[in-house]
């Protein structure tokens, strides 16, 4: 079902929503709720500030939603660098829902819109349909009340229009260790593939197939099978230092004055991570688009470095930044924030991409396996294709970062 567009009077209070999921008889789900760049108080460390919980049910039986290991405020929130993990700036909450052995069940969930760029519900089926089963509502498809005042429609109120709820006070403060997987073991790392131009050191990006999309619980699955909301990047071994040229969608929480009348966004929310094998240090690993608007330049291009993680800390004690804020890197032409050593991946996510943005992941194809994986192509994706490039340290002081100089253009697309 799809939100419909009126125009509203002034806002009293933030409208509410109901919606509702079939799940297969005798089935077990867990029911995600993701929120991207909730807002908070409004400044660099809103989304810390725990959202107001929906309420969810099965059959008219209550599911308790409790905070996920994946969150932020609490110290667990640091493992969300490791592997794939997830965003720094965003917040998932899980619930633990069983169908009726006799019949399909329904799951039923209502609550509050909330102040943050992107919410969305998705009912992953663990049993007995492992990899098989995923149900999802975006926002947008929320039906609202009072009617057509869904403040994620083009048009309408949108949710900085009205009060914030007060912050969140339903979300544990310690939360239980909650596992997403039948046997209580996640499935093996996503085979990530790698190619790296030896020559000029660009590293390409690669779409998830469609088996990783399935089976690594991701989310906005396209009608060819694979996400749409993820790019990654495997760089190699000897590439200590990365720099990546990202042309910055329209996008809704772009800067400190969102907008207060929902609008047309090429990309909802994107975001720029750096993800590590198996340890987490550094209090920090994402860019949020708000991020990204900071330092982009006239063109539109926005800038992501990556250096090891004794650099980069570095630079956290020589501007003094804030732990869970990373620092700033001015390198000749090039300004942009710096992150840790990705040694497991670069990971671009994008949340609700418009079918006619020419960026939008889906344009890039969709292959079965990652064994049959190919890079994204600029044929695909145009100026939108971000580019990544990596050398050493040593390369990297001497004002050379691949085929990036500090001191000259851009290079071209080969």
């Amino acid at each position: 079902m799809n939100g419909d567009r009126k125009s509203i009077g002034p806002a009293l209070s933030m409208p509410t929503y109901q919606a509702a999921m079939t799940l297969p008889m005798a089935s077990t789900a867990y029911f995600v709720l993701r929120y991207y760049a909730p807002w908070g108080d409004g400044g660099a460390d809103g989304w810390q500030v725990p959202v107001n919980l929906p309420t969810v049910s099965i059959e008219g039986t209550p599911a308790p939603v409790t905070m996920s290991t994946w969150f932020s405020y609490t110290k667990d929130y640091l493992q969300g660098q490791i592997t794939e993990g997830f965003d720094q700036h965003a917040q998932y909450y899980v619930a633990e829902v069983y169908a009726s052995t006799g019949k399909d069940s329904q799951i039923v969930f209502s609550g509050t819109f909330q102040q943050a760029a992107y919410y969305s519900a998705t009912a992953y089926i663990v049993y007995p349909y492992q990899d098989k089963g995923q149900i999802e509502v975006l926002d947008l498809d929320l039906t609202a009340s009072p009617t057509g005042s869904n403040p994620y429609i083009v048009g309408n109120p949108s949710v900085f229009a009205y009060p914030p709820s007060s912050p969140g006070s339903s979300a544990p403060l310690a939360p239980p260790v909650l596992s997403l997987f039948a046997d209580g073991n996640p499935p093996a790392r996503p085979e990530f593939r790698s190619k790296v131009n030896a020559r000029t050191g660009e590293i390409s990006l690669f779409r998830p197939d469609q088996q990783t999309s399935v089976s690594q619980i991701v989310d906005e699955l396209a009608p060819d099978g694979c996400s749409k909301a993820y790019l990654y990047a495997t760089k190699a071994a000897e590439q200590q230092v990365l720099i990546l040229r990202i042309k910055v969608p329209t996008t809704f929480v772009h800067n400190s004055n969102p907008d207060t009348v929902f609008g047309e966004y090429q990309c909802r929310e994107i975001t720029v991570g750096a993800h590590t094998v198996d340890t987490a240090i550094l209090d920090f690993w994402t860019v949020s688009s708000r991020m990204l608007t900071d330092y982009i330049d006239a063109d539109g291009y926005a800038y992501v470095f990556f250096a090891p993680v004794s650099y980069t800390q570095s630079k956290v004690t020589e501007q003094g930044t804030p732990a869970t804020r990373p620092p700033v890197m001015a390198w000749g032409r090039y300004t942009g924030y710096l992150l840790g050593d990705p040694d497991y991946a670069v990971i671009i996510r994008y949340r609700a991409p418009a079918d006619a943005w020419v960026g939008n992941p889906q344009n890039a194809f969709c292959f079965a396996t990652p064994e049959e994986e190919q890079p994204v192509t600029a044929a695909q994706l145009q100026e939108y294709l971000p580019e990544i490039f990596g050398d050493t340290l040593a390369n990297f002081e001497q004002g050379q970062i691949g085929a990036v100089n500090k001191d000259r253009d851009w290079p071209a697309q080969e």
